[in-house]
């Protein structure tokens, strides 16, 4: 099929001109769809994390939630990438995320069809307005807020459509132009426009861009149905390199997301291209019911807007049944990673992306603060078993594990920094510190391991020092309570659970009664005529103090979890460490 338009005017093009024209209307359009999804993408920000646990309810929840999200936001690809740093972070499961994006492609089509309705004249007027009102809104931040937002969005719409135009004033002179006639015919092929579509929308990252390029240009009569449709269609298998991209370092579940974008895309699209005839017709056809006078006469502009549409509809109809099995086969497929040797410091849920809104991030702190404390409990339970009859391999590796949870804990606090660096809420600055708090209180029983309790054991096979076993069975009970409270304070923390939180809270007098009885043996081992009395009874002793601290610690953790799931009712105890 040809796509040549009978140009009987053969004028003389200014390439030059034109290439300057086109590129910097390109350049415009993304600068104002850069600028509409930053202050869309703010004014959304605090509802981003109530569209996350709606996903998670049901396909056609998280179909809609991926629709509303991009015509929000104006970007599938920011949408998608957004979702693939869910899924990583495991804040959703699997086969929502895939319905979500299925949702994103239908709600991309909004901006094409914008430009199909002739609104490219308006774009100056909405440009200098949104500029006048982003101006007021900065310059009083906290009464004009939102003021200044939706200035910054309509300067960004403006600036948005005003490149649409200018890229529809440079092209305009290629109706008479024979050159570009034969360029036309060497395309002549859908599956030429679907490589052509797909190669330009991966160069300039943005179907969108694409998709009114493709409509400005037909608009002027440049471009017919058919390959309209085939560029759209290439449009779409192009946007997926940005998720792609977004989940090079994603988890397993992340790159999952990313490929069934993929697979969605490319598959819809190879299918349709393979009917880009048939389509056209049916197109037509469609029009002349609507009210067009003839098959030739429609508005060939607005109807590849509406192909689009009807495409990602399509796609979207198609493969949400079978998002079950699409789901198991990319589970089989996309296998996570080998670990390293020393996994247990790397973060699993911190993804970057989700830095940029600040709830979904510190959901994601949330779901990575209990793999610290795990570090600090192994190394807790092993420790104070290493420490009184341990070998020095076994204290050895007390310490690699206080080195892996130290690293996680330099990662946790680095994260929570860039939250904080983008977040400009005082509910989000509040919750920024209670997690750090956690997150030191964790990292302080490593310390108190390292360097007090470990020691200790290198002491004792270094001077010799036995350890009798009635103090053994004295000590016992209280490494008990140490491990016990901790374990409670952790598992307060990871299933939100205040009555466990307070349970440890309520051990303090029985760890004290205990403490008081073993110091009571040890005063009078003291006394006895035994070799190494006084390095044996300084030894322990001293162990008795670190078990005390780190008991402290973990009632301080308790406290801090029920400050911050009651926080008008959490309270400690003055004087000691934990009430503190």
């Amino acid at each position: 099929m040809s796509y040549n338009h009978g140009m009987q005017v053969a004028q003389a093009v200014d390439w030059v001109a034109l290439s300057l024209g086109v590129v910097g209307g390109l350049a415009l359009f993304l600068f104002g769809l850069q600028e509409l999804t930053r202050a869309l993408e703010a004014s959304g920000r605090s509802g981003l994390r109530r569209v996350v646990q709606r996903v998670t309810r049901s396909r056609l929840r998280a179909a809609l939630a991926g629709a509303v999200s991009t015509v929000v936001l104006q970007s599938s690809s920011l949408s998608t990438v957004l979702v693939v740093g869910f899924v990583s972070a495991g804040l959703v499961p699997l086969v929502q995320a895939l319905a979500f994006i299925l949702g994103a492609n239908v709600g991309t089509t909004l901006t094409a069809q914008l430009v199909a309705f002739h609104v490219l004249d308006y774009g100056l007027l909405a440009a200098a307005l949104g500029f006048l009102l982003r101006t007021l809104g900065r310059r009083r931040p906290g009464r004009h807020e939102a003021l200044g937002l939706v200035g910054s969005a309509l300067f960004g719409l403006g600036v948005l459509f005003h490149g649409l135009d200018l890229m529809s004033a440079a092209t305009s002179p290629l109706r008479g132009s024979p050159d570009f006639a034969a360029l036309l015919q060497s395309v002549s092929s859908p599956w030429a426009g679907l490589l052509a579509g797909a190669i330009f929308t991966a160069v300039v990252q943005s179907s969108s861009a694409t998709t009114g390029l493709v409509i400005v240009l037909a608009s002027q009569g440049l471009v017919s149905l058919e390959l309209g449709i085939a560029l759209i269609l290439g449009a779409n298998v192009g946007t997926c390199a940005t998720a792609l991209f977004a989940s090079l370092g994603a988890r397993a579940d992340g790159r999952r997301a990313a490929f069934a974008h993929v697979l969605f895309n490319a598959a819809g699209a190879l299918l349709a291209t393979g009917f880009t005839p048939q389509i056209a017709h049916w197109l037509r056809e469609a029009a002349v019911l609507l009210g067009a006078s003839s098959p030739e006469t429609l508005d060939t502009a607005r109807w590849i807007a509406h192909a689009h549409t009807l495409f990602n509809l399509g796609n979207l109809v198609l493969f949400l049944p079978l998002l079950g099995p699409i789901s198991a086969l990319l589970n089989r497929v996309v296998q996570e990673r080998p670990t390293p040797a020393r996994a247990a410091r790397t973060p699993l849920y911190l993804d970057a992306s989700l830095v940029r809104s600040p709830e979904l991030a510190l959901a994601a702190v949330s779901r990575e603060l209990p793999r610290l404390g795990e570090l600090a409990a192994l190394a807790t339970e092993r420790g104070l078993l290493a420490v009184t009859a341990g070998s020095r391999s076994e204290l050895d590796g007390v310490l690699e594990l206080e080195a892996d949870l130290n690293a996680l804990h330099t990662d946790v606090v680095a994260y929570l920094g860039r939250v904080a660096a983008t977040s400009s809420g005082v509910k989000d600055a509040r919750r920024v510190a209670e997690l750090l708090e956690i997150a030191n209180a964790i990292e302080s029983v490593g310390d108190t391991l390292a360097r007090h309790v470990v020691p200790l054991g290198y002491e004792r096979i270094r001077e010799g020092v036995t350890i009798s076993p009635h103090t053994l069975e004295l000590v016992q009970p209280l490494a008990t309570d140490v491990a016990v409270a901790f374990r409670g304070a952790l598992g307060a923390l990871e299933s939100g659970d205040a009555a466990r939180a307070r349970s440890v809270r309520a051990m303090k007098s029985g760890f004290r009664e205990r403490s008081a009885a073993v110091r009571q043996h040890l005063a009078q081992r003291l006394a006895a005529d035994a070799p190494q009395r006084v390095t044996t009874f300084r030894v322990e002793s001293e162990l008795l103090e670190q078990m005390r601290r780190i008991f402290d610690l973990s009632r301080r953790l308790a406290r801090l979890v029920l400050a911050r799931l009651e926080p008008e009712g959490a309270s400690g105890d003055p004087g000691s460490p934990a009430g503190r």
